[in-house]
């Protein structure tokens, strides 16, 4: 998807050609396997132009994260955000740094709730 927002209206083989440049070793047969889940998914469209595809996004890159956040969050953790959070909070290692700034967050997207976390000592 990434080469198709950056380069709408691609071929196959353009598609391809542009991720191997950028590292990843693609058969075009695995590049258009993908494409055609793609169309199925109306992630994609495409007009003919002779007998080539034009491959181009339907959907920004900022709404596919937000479709397949969304996704994962439901598969994974039932929608529950709190369990999500909680689960990366206590399984990853993150570093003081990194949880000071998800706590700043938090507080910030909740301001009636600053004082009330401030006052209460929370076991990240």
């Amino acid at each position: 998807m990434k080469v198709l927002w950056a380069k709408p209206n691609s071929t196959a083989a353009e598609v391809t050609r542009l991720l191997s440049m950028a590292g990843g070793a693609c058969h075009p047969k695995t590049v258009k396997t993908h494409l055609r889940r793609l169309l199925t998914k109306r992630v994609l469209d495409f007009r003919k132009e002779e007998r080539t595809y034009l491959y181009r996004p339907v959907m920004s890159e900022a709404e596919c994260v937000d479709v397949a956040c969304n996704c994962f969050l439901r598969q994974v953790f039932n929608g529950s955000f709190v369990a999500m959070v909680g689960f990366f909070v206590e399984n990853e290692k993150l570093s003081p740094s990194q949880l000071q700034a998800l706590s700043q967050y938090l507080v910030a997207k909740a301001p009636s709730l600053s004082s009330e976390v401030e006052s209460t000592s929370i076991r990240l």
